[in-house]
């Protein structure tokens, strides 16, 4: 579809007709392609290499000092992003190959599950989050099976005006971040609006939550720096043609930050999310249980939060729509 960006093939195959660059094909091109790799079309001459951190293009070592380094915050330890190797085609050859580390909302579909892994992930998280802040504004992680007619609501935010939402429907799956310091945000541009590129292609199933009130700020202003979605006929998850200066190239719109954990999508990393977030140290087999929505007991409750009641979670539980 022109102007959408999609995910790499799940299965890593690495598919001829995404790139031509000096007349080879992308696997002439690298021969012997990792399993963790992927190639993902930018645009009509560029497509990038994407490369799980650790693993390079040809072989199973990227040098140290080209490994995410991190940061020390929480968000960034939520979530491990991949390195990318950049070519861009040029008349009689490669005109550019950049590497880049933390990237944007290509970095997100590129690493993200299935639609209902994504929705599995999201309600342990949220139930989660339901045992370790009994009151629901301090929380981080949230779920709502009734948001609206026949759509469900997953969504995220960190009180300091970074979010992001996620919509599962009839259609598919939509879903929104929203980054404030970001240098694509909307009131970059006079009159605000949302940067060139972020809806232009999506779906009609999905324009109404462009203009959703929920996603919108004070001024009527949708506030989303990134967008990504899947209908429930595509074989990957989309995005639209976003152009991010080059200097803001480094997850420029927030998308890998704030989806970290999500795409993480382990006990280990919700641990440590817990652990630097709500100063907290539940046990790992009780978050383990949790991430694979097995029914609560006091029990695990108990390991999650030394002060949490079963019976205090009824109501998160059905909202939450967490297996009994």
């Amino acid at each position: 579809m022109e102007g959408v960006a999609t995910s790499p093939d799940p299965a890593g195959s690495w598919s001829p007709d995404l790139v031509n660059v000096r007349g080879q094909s992308a696997s002439e091109q690298c021969a012997s392609p990792p399993g963790s790799a992927g190639l993902q079309r930018l645009g009509p001459a560029e497509v990038q290499l994407v490369v799980d951190e650790g693993v390079g293009a040809h072989g199973p070592t990227v040098p140290a000092a080209l490994r995410r380094r991190p940061t020390g915050s929480a968000s960034a330890a939520r979530g491990r992003s991949p390195l990318r190797l950049r070519v861009r085609a040029a008349e009689g050859g490669v005109g550019a190959v950049r590497l880049y580390g933390p990237v944007t909302v290509y970095g997100v579909i590129a690493r993200l599950p299935q639609p209902e892994a994504v929705r599995a992930r999201s309600k342990a998280m949220a139930m989660l989050d339901a045992v370790l802040s009994p009151e629901w504004e301090s929380r981080y992680y949230s779920y709502d099976t009734k948001w609206g007619p026949s759509e469900e609501l997953a969504s995220m935010r960190d009180g300091s005006g970074d979010d992001y939402a996620i919509v599962f429907c009839e259609a598919g799956v939509y879903a929104q971040a929203t980054y404030h310091e970001s240098p694509v945000n909307a009131y970059r541009l006079s009159p605000p609006a949302p940067w060139p590129g972020l809806f232009d292609s999506l779906p009609d199933a999905f324009r109404q939550f462009e203009r959703e009130p929920a996603f919108l700020d004070h001024n009527g202003v949708q506030r989303a720096s990134a967008c990504l979605w899947r209908e429930r006929t595509d074989a990957a998850w989309r995005c639209g043609d976003i152009q991010i200066p080059d200097q803001f190239e480094d997850d420029a719109d927030g998308a890998e930050g704030l989806f970290g954990l999500l795409l993480e999508g382990s006990a280990e990393a919700y641990l440590q999310f817990a652990e630097e977030y709500y100063e907290m140290a539940p046990a790992l087999e009780a978050v383990q249980h949790v991430y694979d929505l097995k029914p609560l007991t006091q029990e695990v409750v108990s390991a999650l939060n030394s002060s949490g009641r079963l019976e205090d979670l009824a109501e998160d539980i059905a909202q939450i729509g967490y297996p009994i």
